[in-house]
């Protein structure tokens, strides 16, 4: 056995003790694309992409959400893939993130911390460069549950307006279509959650496929870039 083999059977042990941290995800995400064949598209984002199946053995797919990410933490990432140049293994991107810049212990300067969520909008969408960036709107929390009072549902609507607005990025509206898809079920809207913000089993069933359809449409608008470009 190589020492790196010995190393990555460590890390894994290791991983099953303590957890995976950041870190740790942050490294599978850059040793993904280090070995990748072909460019990939980046599924990033919080705890609702971290627990998502969406992706999940897709060979065009780099998974690198983790939860209680930050607009910021993502744009940390695109930087770390830079610097370990790796970013000619990137094809585009996938993300779903705004949630946990919208905790309510941050205070009520909501115009404020819109204008910030604009500027980081901008600045991901700059770092992406000419490749395909795909925004998901914030899905909607539920109307209650224990996690709810934590985030401010109005500042979640500003957010979801900034990302309406982008002109730099296609944007996938999975906010509404999460909640037509949850109400055609003849469910009602809080089912789809745990906790009013961490999406339940059954609300994957109909969130997970929403996932794969913005997953496909940067991976075509990818194809469209590459064949252009050749």
């Amino acid at each position: 056995m190589t020492l790196e083999h010995v190393v990555s059977r460590s890390r894994m042990i290791l991983r099953k003790i303590v957890g995976t941290s950041r870190a740790d995800r942050e490294a599978d995400l850059l040793d993904t694309l280090r070995k990748a064949a072909s460019p990939k598209i980046l599924l990033l984002g919080d705890s609702l992409i971290d627990a998502s199946r969406a992706g999940v053995g897709d060979p065009r797919v780099a998974r690198g959400a983790y939860g209680g990410s930050r607009i910021a933490d993502l744009l940390a990432t695109i930087s770390r893939i830079k610097g370990a140049f790796l970013w000619n293994k990137v094809a585009g991107a996938v993300v779903a993130v705004g949630v946990n810049d919208a905790q309510t212990a941050e205070g009520e300067d909501l115009e404020g911390r819109q204008r910030y969520f604009r500027s980081a909008l901008d600045a991901l969408a700059r770092s992406l460069g000419e490749k395909p960036l795909v925004l998901l709107t914030i899905t909607e929390i539920a109307s209650a549950g224990a996690l709810v009072p934590r985030f401010n549902r109005a500042l979640i609507a500003l957010q979801n307006r900034e990302i309406q607005s982008a002109t730099n990025a296609h944007v996938f509206d999975i906010a509404a279509q999460f909640e037509a898809a949850v109400s055609k079920s003849g469910l009602a809207y809080d089912e789809g959650f745990t906790d009013g913000v961490h999406i339940s089993p059954v609300g994957y069933s109909y969130w997970d496929p929403l996932v794969s359809e913005a997953i496909r449409a940067a991976a075509d608008q990818a194809a469209k870039r590459a064949k252009f470009s050749a």
